[in-house]
């Protein structure tokens, strides 16, 4: 397999393996292993009384769902068909504004440099290696300031926070003081993993979203819907509201935009259940 392949192509492995794609277990991907949570698959069954009609161009129901809890313009949202569609945005339109390059905190999601490199941008692989027993979130903080000292202003670096597969993990004030120290930079912060780590309060930069971020969701990881395609980026409005207007309309279908809207709106324990089942394995 390709290095930049990814993980979940059961038809490709299955065929590797001489194999029924039913018959694998796929440890290549990281998503909850108990499946979708039971709100979420009636929310899906609920989109079924929706698919006559058009969803709305922009997913603008979960826009202003987001905006409700985190207390932000809904222009900051931008949803897209899966995280991964967004990335692919964020490198095109990354190109178009003539930044210089994009640096990658490695070990990192390939996609990063892969997509800024169908879109034509200088990619350089920062490698962080694996966070030590010991080291403090100031030793992080060092450890990343001096892999960024060449990196010229004007550039994008991509960080994944919680780390994949590092483990590393900032919380919200040291990964402020990260951003703060190269206000130059634009840092385009990965969330994937960020509701493992704990509620948006003490795991996320959302709620607090500084100027010169781009921070990335998605539904993929924890909610183990990687089939529906739903991810979320979050930044200033103008920025936001000029790339929004860059992907098609009708990108999120129904059962992605139930999906948003369910998660959004979840006030069950589920979240909470999820994190505690979690850290006992």
């Amino acid at each position: 397999m390709k290095p930049e392949a990814h993980g979940g192509d059961r038809l490709r492995m299955a065929a590797l393996a001489g194999r029924a794609p039913d018959s694998l277990l796929d440890f290549s991907v990281n998503v909850r292993p108990e499946g979708a949570p039971e709100f979420l698959r009636l929310a899906l069954c609920r989109a079924l009384d929706h698919i006559s009609a058009y969803p709305s161009p922009h997913a603008e129901e979960a826009m202003e769902a987001a905006a409700r809890v985190y207390g932000l313009p809904a222009d900051c949202f931008v949803f897209g068909n899966g995280t991964n569609e967004l990335i692919h945005l964020l490198a095109r339109v990354l190109k178009e504004d003539g930044v210089p390059c994009a640096a990658v905190i490695e070990p990192a999601f390939s996609e990063y440099a892969l997509a800024c490199g169908l879109a034509g941008l200088e990619v350089r692989h920062l490698d962080c290696g694996v966070r030590r027993d010991g080291d403090s979130d100031e030793d992080m903080l060092r450890q990343l300031l001096s892999l960024l000292a060449d990196v010229p202003p004007r550039a994008a670096v991509w960080l994944a926070n919680p780390g994949n597969p590092s483990g590393s993990f900032l919380p919200p004030a040291s990964c402020r003081r990260l951003l703060e120290a190269r206000p130059d930079l634009l840092w385009i912060i990965d969330e994937a993993f960020a509701a493992y780590a704990g509620p948006d309060d003490v795991s996320s930069l959302i709620p607090q979203l500084p100027d010169n971020a781009v921070l990335l969701r998605s539904l993929t990881k924890f909610h183990a819907v990687p089939g529906v395609r739903l991810g979320y980026m979050v930044t200033q409005e103008e920025r936001a509201r000029r790339w929004r207007g860059r992907l098609p309309a009708w990108s999120v279908n129904a059962f992605a935009l139930a999906a948003a809207q369910a998660v959004l709106e979840d006030t069950s324990d589920f979240a909470e259940r999820t994190r505690d089942e979690n850290n006992r394995r």
